[in-house]
């Protein structure tokens, strides 16, 4: 019989003791001790150990590092702010014990070995990785240097004079241990997964792998004698060292960083290889302008702005990431805007990098720019990317007829005649028409009727004077539009957010699709907006452009904290909610009651007020009693992946008897009204 993972993790130690082992000799040893691998041994052993963070590997076999490090002293600089908050945040003096401490609970003792409580490693800022000290421990310490010693799989902590010098037996390793590394065809980053190879010039090592590589050639020279700072010990080895990469002398970091951005990049937006090719050309013309400003080959790098996927990637920044912090998108949005309005000032101009301008000045907070930037073309053009920009403008400013008639223009109504409500529809210009039409093909109702004197005063029968003025739509019919412009706004800025909050609700849901459709749900995106701060941006970002009613309700809805609710009375289209933390009851309207929700059902939602009602315009999700109490803390921190999180645990096997599957019979939201909740049927359904 096959051994269980927990089983063949228990013989590995034994196996490997502190040296590293070969891995057929790995297996080898693990068969004489009764462990059974399987048939695919190999896979077997690389599975179960690939997460754990207690082993690691070399070019020479596997090791297991509790051991491996017993008896080395490392050396770590901390500061008061540090020791006030318990937290160390600048871990890279001990960066090859990290991944061991994430995945492992490791003591700290005292000189008498006596445990002093576990150490805990978590990312502050989803970057960088931060060490927790338990109280004793950092109670213990003083600011300035400290000493950490492996004893027996635990640490030891201590006062430190200041960092150990490498000494001539830990250079010589170094030295040995960086070549070992570079000979390792798996340095090559990416190139497991994207089949990507390092270009020659560019080969280089980690400080982790070059430092695993000296131990393993001369451990004594490190167990003797207390371990340097990395970065001290690779310079005193005569190599130039960035952040975690080691490399001869004279290495071209630059070109090293551009490769990896174009790596990056091609791996998140899924660029092909003559995309990736123009991606690195377009940040290597930015950087070039940045640094001498001036630009080669003007009109070759405006060819590079055709390409969308390419300028989406180029979008996100000089360093690629999923989600990026609003202070970042705005640096970048900057950069971005000098460079083309180099280009322009070098007459290379064209729809797409007029295109590319108008984002650049909406993302730095000048709308009225962007808007001005394209009353400048958008009577002439017939670029669909001016088009629907101008569409979103109009749009927010409430100008629905003018939006429809931008976006007749830029093909829309032809793209949604196409695809006969078979195909894709959440692309911009359909998401903005479905946004638009309601308000678009319906007449606000007159000020006045036609034989009535004119509001305006000028004493004219109103037929004679405003009558083809067009009024806007009263603020309770517009509120949906309210609501809706904040989730395109959020959509644009923070897809990424979005995408990890439902990836979150679906943790145990293995359906793809259902995935996919969650990505759009109202509610989804209506946490990303309050409790992932992008309603707040929204306001700020367009202030300028909204009517003043429509931006007083929704400074009025961003005071309003998401709850957890009671469902008191179904009536009709009404249903009447307790807030389960501070007893108010509210009534929310334009609702069809139904068997999927009775009375006493708890939900998870955000009304917001409407005139004299509340509407959810983002929809509820079902809560379980057993974690309302976890929803509610939550909410209250404004954590948005943990109220994500949470909803998604009811949907692992152990909820079964609350929802199995995400479909509305689950959710308890077949009876409801999903227009009017702002949910869609077919977002949820599971057939």
């Amino acid at each position: 019989m096959t051994s269980t993972d927990p089983e063949i993790l228990d013989a590995l130690p034994t196996v490997l003791a502190n040296r590293v082992v070969p891995i057929d000799d790995v297996l080898a040893a693990l068969k004489s001790a009764g462990i059974d691998l399987g048939e695919y041994q190999g896979e077997t052993l690389d599975r179960v150990t690939s997460m754990e963070g207690a082993f690691g590997d070399l070019a020479g076999g596997l090791m297991f590092l509790p051991r491996f490090f017993d008896g080395t002293k490392w050396t770590i600089e901390v500061t008061e702010q540090d020791l006030a908050a318990r937290i160390i945040e600048d871990t890279m003096a001990i960066d090859p014990l990290v991944w061991w401490l994430v995945t492992n609970e490791v003591a700290c003792v005292d000189d008498a070995g006596q445990v002093m409580g576990l150490l805990e490693v978590e990312s502050l800022d989803d970057v960088h990785d931060s060490l927790v000290l338990p109280d004793p421990v950092a109670e213990s310490l003083r600011p300035g240097w400290v000493s950490v010693t492996l004893r027996d799989g635990a640490t030891h902590w201590s006062l430190s004079n200041g960092p150990a010098a490498p000494t001539a037996a830990q250079i010589a390793a170094a030295q040995a241990g960086f070549q070992v590394t570079l000979n390792d065809p798996r340095n090559a980053e990416f190139s497991v997964a994207a089949g990507v190879s390092v270009p020659v010039g560019l080969e280089r090592a980690t400080d982790t792998s070059a430092l695993l590589e000296a131990i393993a050639i001369d451990r004594s020279a490190f167990t003797d004698a207390p371990m340097p700072p990395l970065t001290t010990l690779f310079e005193a080895a005569g190599f130039e060292v960035r952040d975690r990469d080691v490399a001869m002398p004279g290495f071209d970091w630059d070109a090293l960083a551009t490769w990896r951005t174009s790596n990056i990049a091609a791996l998140l937006f899924e660029l092909t290889e003559t995309q990736t090719t123009a991606y690195r050309a377009l940040t290597a013309a930015l950087a070039q302008w940045q640094s001498s400003h001036t630009i080669s080959d003007a009109g070759a790098i405006a060819d590079l702005f055709a390409d969308t996927k390419v300028i989406e990637a180029f979008s996100a920044g000089p360093q690629p990431q999923m989600v990026a912090l609003p202070g970042q998108m705005a640096d970048t949005a900057a950069a971005h805007l000098g460079f083309v309005e180099a280009l322009i000032d070098a007459r290379v101009e064209s729809d797409d990098i007029t295109a590319f301008r108008v984002r650049c000045l909406d993302r730095v907070g000048r709308p009225l720019d962007a808007i001005a930037v394209l009353d400048e073309v958008v009577e002439s053009t017939e670029a669909k990317p001016l088009l629907l920009a101008a569409a979103e403008f109009a749009a927010d400013r409430s100008d629905a007829t003018v939006a429809y008639a931008l976006l007749q223009r830029a093909g829309a109504l032809d793209h949604l005649a196409s695809i006969k409500g078979e195909a894709e529809t959440h692309t911009p210009d359909l998401e903005l028409l479905f946004e638009i039409e309601p308000f678009a093909m319906t007449r606000p109702k007159a000020v006045a009727d036609r034989n009535d004197p004119c509001p305006c005063g000028s004493g004219k029968k109103f037929k004679k004077c405003h009558i083809n003025d067009q009024p806007m739509h009263g603020l309770e019919y517009r509120a949906p539009w309210v609501h809706g412009k904040a989730m395109r706004f959020g959509r644009a800025r923070n897809a990424a957010l979005i995408e990890t909050l439902a990836d979150a609700v679906c943790a145990h849901v293995d359906d793809g699709e259902i995935v996919e459709q969650m990505r759009f749900s109202p509610f989804i995106a209506d946490v990303a907006l309050h409790e992932g701060g992008d309603f707040a941006r929204f306001l700020e970002a367009r202030q300028e452009l909204l009517p003043a009613d429509e931006f007083e309700l929704a400074t009025q809805w961003a005071a309003i904290d998401r709850g957890v609710f009671e469902i008191v009375k179904l009536a009709g289209q009404r249903v009447e909610l307790r807030n389960i933390v501070t007893g108010v009851g509210i009534t929310v309207g334009e609702m069809e009651s139904g068997s999927g929700i009775e009375t006493g059902d708890l939900m998870i939602g955000r009304p917001l007020p409407v005139g004299d009602g509340w509407r959810a315009f983002g929809g509820f999700m079902p809560c379980d009693p057993s974690i309302a109490e976890n929803v509610v803390a939550a909410i209250e921190a404004r954590d948005a992946l943990g109220i994500a999180g949470l909803i998604g645990d009811q949907l692992a096997p152990t909820h079964d008897d609350l929802m199995s599957q995400l479909g509305l019979e689950g959710l308890g939201l077949d009876g409801l009204d999903f227009e009017a909740l702002g949910l869609d049927e077919a977002d949820l359904s599971d057939e």
